[in-house]
């Protein structure tokens, strides 16, 4: 466990740096920081009908939370003022964005070591550290400083659960996709690919038809926000233009750390080694990359949001850890292989002898 204290604490420091004079904000922090001191001061219907629909209001209810714990409070002179010119002044937004980021950087630490052992998951926590689009992330006052870390460990539970068939893990990973779909609508995606991952991981009727429990679960609070006339609007932007937007986004942030290693260590995992458990994994993980891609290229260019731009990588952040977990399985895979192999197989063993110390 002394591992994932060292990487919360590096976590917490860089983010302490970074935010030390404050958060940075935008037109839609102004929005979710409004809400939430509404919400502070027990104004429920006037903070939902500020960010409703275009925001879920999981985050706002967090910054409220955080307002209450950290004593941010705006006296009445400045909630009568124009907020968008004090949301700098509000401190406790940044509490948020450390916390969140320590558990982005923990999570992908016990993912990666959950699925590569101790070599994969100082790769994934290390990457998590230093991958600027990602960092810069939590240096706003954005809904995806919750919704990064409630995805990663969304997953990993479901890992686990399909791994030891707890009933545990299942009622975790539901609550955490209700959580992802209550802090942005895109969490959706997080849903979708949940399903089909347990559809595909059934091995009994049984396990089967908890994939439909599951479903209500993690759809339940959103459905009961979601704002219908929000996408009836029509799009100003084609498919075409958005897929181009979406690769030069891609481009710009992967290509430098290595997209070639990725394809390369994905060819040599399904190839090399023919093992059920961890091919199904790493293509889990690639499922929920490809639906939230293909999601979000449906909903940027058919209906009325901000589209993609190719100057700002903000829609794509949330494919970019597991991306960085598929580039850490990658290098633990050709690290293991360039090892001298143990008399009896041993190197075949040493995945799971990891696992199962504990990090």
């Amino acid at each position: 466990m002394k591992w994932v204290f060292i990487y919360i604490s590096l976590a917490i420091l860089l983010m302490v740096f970074l935010t030390a004079r404050g958060i940075n904000v935008s037109c839609d922090s102004t929005g979710y920081l409004v809400a939430g001191d509404l919400f502070y001061h027990g104004e429920f219907g006037a903070a939902l009908d500020h960010i409703f629909p275009h925001h879920a209001p999981f985050y706002s209810l967090v910054l409220a939370s955080a307002q209450f714990l950290t004593g941010g409070v705006l006296d009445e002179e400045d909630r009568r003022a124009r907020p968008e010119f004090r949301v700098r002044r509000i401190l406790w937004a940044s509490h948020v964005s450390v916390f969140g980021f320590a558990l982005t950087v923990m999570g992908m630490f016990l993912f990666g070591w959950h699925l590569g052992g101790s070599f994969a998951a100082h790769i994934a926590a290390g990457l998590t550290l230093i991958f600027s689009p990602l960092v810069r992330i939590f240096t706003w006052a954005w809904s995806e400083t919750l919704f990064l870390p409630i995805s990663v460990f969304c997953l990993l539970a479901l890992f686990l659960y399909t791994e030891r068939r707890n009933v545990i893990w299942l009622i975790l990973s539901a609550l955490l996709a209700a959580l992802a779909l209550f802090t942005r609508f895109i969490g959706v995606s997080l849903v979708l690919s949940g399903c089909l991952i347990l559809v595909l991981t059934a091995r009994k009727p049984k396990q089967l038809i908890r994939a439909i429990p599951w479903v209500l679960i993690a759809c339940s609070p959103g459905l009961l926000y979601l704002g219908i006339d929000r996408m009836t609007a029509p799009a100003p932007n084609g498919f075409l233009y958005q897929a181009a937007e979406f690769l030069k986004v891609c481009s710009r942030d992967l290509a430098p750390i290595g997209m070639f290693v990725l394809l390369l260590g994905l060819v040599l995992e399904i190839f090399r080694r023919r093992d059920y458990r961890t091919v199904l994994l790493w293509w889990g993980v690639a499922l929920h990359v490809l639906v939230y891609s293909g999601m979000m290229l449906a909903i940027c260019s058919s209906v009325s949001v901000d589209p993609l731009d190719s100057h700002d990588s903000r829609l794509l952040v949330p494919i970019y850890p597991f991306l960085l977990l598929f580039i850490a399985l990658a290098l633990s895979r050709l690290y293991k292989q360039r090892q001298p192999q143990p008399a009896g197989g041993q190197q075949d063993t040493n995945q799971e002898q990891d696992a199962a110390a504990g990090p």
